[in-house]
């Protein structure tokens, strides 16, 4: 299933999405659960109803949000530290 993460919300009306490609696109805001905000990871199935339309359906995926967010701060966490105490300029 692809998976999507929320860039931002837009006024009350548009989510802009970025897939795994760092390709970003507006959604109506409607389209994702009540729930939904930013930096929030959503999954994406496909379906099709038994007369052929095609609708997508996008779900709260709070695991990979939450591995993401934890890969995120272990980097974080190894970039340098300046110096501690006092400075001079």
């Amino acid at each position: 299933m692809p998976l999507y993460t929320i860039d931002r919300l837009e006024d009350r009306e548009w989510a802009v999405l970025e897939d795994e490609r760092a390709q970003t696109f507006r959604i109506p805001r409607q389209w994702l659960p009540k729930e939904a905000r930013e930096g929030d990871v959503l999954s994406a199935a496909d379906e099709r109803s038994a007369d052929g339309a095609q609708s997508v359906q996008f779900e709260l995926d709070p695991t990979t949000r939450d591995e993401r967010l934890a890969e995120t701060r272990r980097l974080r966490d190894q970039l340098p530290r300046g110096p501690k105490g006092d400075i001079s300029l």
